[in-house]
């Protein structure tokens, strides 16, 4: 990941969320790297924030989309994060909602190339709203394809039972469906961390948040890193 072109959208995100009254705090790869380093890790793929879903009900999504739009950055609001994405550089900001005692948000993971597709399916039908697409993005085959895919799911009846189905068959095809799991009170509790220049939130017990993601060997880093084997917070896979 280039570190510039990841500061700058770094900066912008973060930016938009904290204007806008909502707190928004490092999270996974990025406050590791953060906390270990003082800076991205350098084989990191993306920028990982997160917020809480009660936060954003009361924000009109739109709004926020137009400011990213603005500032040059294509978004999608998913019912469980945020990509923002420029060029080779994205940002995903994990939308957490509250259950009992923990933070829980679900995903599903394609490990193989055959499941992509139906992984791609399931992601269209996941998007509440976007940003436009403009001239420089048609630059861009994967942004092009994802807005035609986008635009075809427009015309399909009862998107949410579609998105079920599409579900269902997903896990015939042996993609994993993840539920994270996190002791609210690591989101609960923060604290400001400055970094690259942003005082930043992060979980005030920091140590005992990564320890919970990570391990107790957190502070040493690891290239090769398996989300659904090794994470802390994966508690359900199907």
């Amino acid at each position: 990941m280039d570190e510039l072109a990841a500061v700058e959208i770094f900066k912008d995100a973060y930016s938009v969320f904290m204007e806008n009254g909502v707190k928004i705090w490092l999270d996974s790869g990025t406050l590791l790297g953060a906390a270990r380093d003082g800076k991205f890790i350098p084989w990191d793929n993306d920028i990982d924030l997160a917020v809480w879903k009660e936060c954003l009900d009361e924000l009109d999504k739109r709004k926020i989309l137009m400011e990213i739009e603005n500032k040059g950055y294509q978004a999608y609001f998913l019912q469980d994060k945020l990509v923002i994405e420029k060029d080779s550089v994205q940002v995903n900001i994990s939308i957490f909602m509250e259950k009992h005692d923990v933070a829980l948000r679900e995903l599903i993971i394609a490990p193989y190339w055959h499941q992509k597709p139906i992984k791609a399916l399931w992601w269209a039908l996941s998007v509440d709203c976007y940003t436009n697409m403009n001239i420089r993005h048609l630059l861009s085959f994967n942004t092009l394809i994802k807005h035609v895919l986008l635009f075809v799911i427009k015309l399909l009846p009862k998107k949410d039972f579609c998105r079920n189905k599409v579900q269902l068959i997903a896990k015939k095809l042996g993609c994993k469906h993840i539920f994270w799991q996190v002791p609210k009170q690591y989101f609960y509790k923060l604290q400001v961390m400055p970094f690259y220049g942003v005082n930043c939130y992060v979980p005030e017990d920091i140590n005992g948040y990564l320890t919970f993601r990570y391990g107790p060997k957190w502070n040493e880093p690891i290239r090769e890193w398996s989300t659904v084997a090794s994470d802390g917070a994966v508690k359900h896979v199907n």
